[in-house]
């Protein structure tokens, strides 16, 4: 899978070291199901 991100998305969450990519999921899903809830 490639998952384009703005530039400046891609370097606030691996500022964020070691799991950044975990933290990415996280911010994700929480957006995904804040959305749903709207729907």
């Amino acid at each position: 899978m490639t998952l384009r991100l703005a530039p400046e998305v891609l370097a606030y969450f691996r500022s964020q070291g070691r799991g950044w990519q975990t933290l990415l999921n996280d911010a994700l899903k929480r957006l995904v199901s804040r959305r749903r809830k709207v729907a």
